[in-house]
């Protein structure tokens, strides 16, 4: 059970970064209305941080790293609809419904993808 807290706390760490690591290098303040080429690269920034925390929580997980991945993606869509509420500028829906679903297909193409390597080694052996 700690195990899989754990994997959960530190598969969320690579997506929350991403947020806030392209919100600071672009000098951009996500109060102010949001430009479209920021956007679009923070979708890719964001995506590329959602496998990778995916990939880490199956990989910390070491069991049932699908459902890990499922919980991870469910705590990211579940904090991504709680600050899309919390907000003080609108942000455009677009941008929300492409970061939500792009964010679910990453985290679990992350996890699958640890899987699929999983199986890899063990057919090695």
């Amino acid at each position: 059970m700690l195990r899989s807290i754990l994997a959960v706390l530190l598969g969320y760490i690579p997506m929350a970064a991403a947020v806030q690591v392209t919100l600071m290098r672009a000098g951009h303040n996500p109060d102010n209305a949001m430009v479209v080429g920021f956007d679009v690269a923070r979708l890719v920034y964001d995506t590329i941080a959602a496998v990778l925390g995916g990939y880490i929580v199956a990989w910390v997980a070491h069991r049932s790293e699908l459902l890990h991945g499922t919980a991870l993606a469910i705590i990211g869509v579940v904090v991504g609809i709680y600050f899309l509420f919390i907000s003080a500028e609108p942000v455009p829906a677009w941008f929300e419904i492409v970061d939500l679903v792009l964010m679910v297909v990453g985290v679990m193409v992350g996890a699958f993808f640890r899987v699929w390597q999983q199986a890899q080694d063990a057919r090695q052996t």
